[in-house]
């Protein structure tokens, strides 16, 4: 007898992986509130939109909790289907012990208008790349607006597209750079997640953050 095709009832998105022989990227998963086991299917897609492959997932057990690693190599972003609502996160590493991980928190809604409440381009230690995916059948384009913490705006608005089904890795320093402090207001003609890798690469004071761009 053939299994039953699971059907999945919730999505979730992840707008950044990466699997190389460098690196790896993993979810931690989360069926807390269910008795009974989930199942999960990811689809991994590049940053042009082409799919790169698919990847069922071990069952997380009823109340339980499970981790796996991303099989798909290459990188891009993370469309996670599951048959009940699961929490968790994709964790990202590498292979060079002193390269700091970073997790992304399961993205479980979509907006056209999110903020950056911090943003830091000090180009002698600091780098802010906003990374974003747009799960939609057509392409998205945003207009990325800098706000000074005095509310001034001292740069002209930015613009980033985003193929359908694709993903974009912006660096904000080309578009805002040198500042220490300030907001950045996004505005897609795309329902999309967002997410800040927030690095400090001073000598001997390596960190790295990555924070979720909330929709407002």
């Amino acid at each position: 007898t053939n299994p039953t095709t699971p059907t999945y009832s919730k999505t979730y998105y992840v707008p950044y992986f990466e699997k190389t022989d460098n690196s790896w990227s993993g979810f931690a998963l989360s069926n807390q509130l269910n008795a009974s086991g989930t199942d999960v299917l990811a689809t991994y897609y590049d940053n042009n939109g082409s799919t790169l492959g698919t990847q069922t997932l071990p069952q997380v057990a009823g109340r339980g909790q499970n981790t796996s690693l991303v099989s798909v190599s290459g990188s891009g972003w993370i469309k996670l289907q599951a048959t009940a609502t699961l929490h968790g996160c994709v964790l990202i590493g590498n292979n060079n012990v002193s390269e700091p991980m970073y997790d992304i928190t399961l993205a479980s809604s979509l907006s056209a208008s999110l903020l950056i409440p911090h943003l830091d381009t000090t180009a002698q230690s600091w780098k802010s790349t906003a990374i974003f995916c747009n799960p939609q059948g057509s392409q998205a384009t945003l207009t990325l607006m800098y706000y000074a913490q005095d509310g001034t705006q001292p740069f002209s608005a930015a613009q980033v597209t985003i193929p359908a089904n694709g993903a974009a890795q912006v660096d904000l320093s080309t578009h805002f750079p040198n500042r220490a402090g300030g907001s950045v207001g996004i505005n897609s003609t795309q329902a999309i997640a967002g997410f800040l890798l927030f690095d400090n690469q001073a000598t001997g004071a390596k960190q790295r953050a990555g924070l979720t761009i909330p929709g407002q």
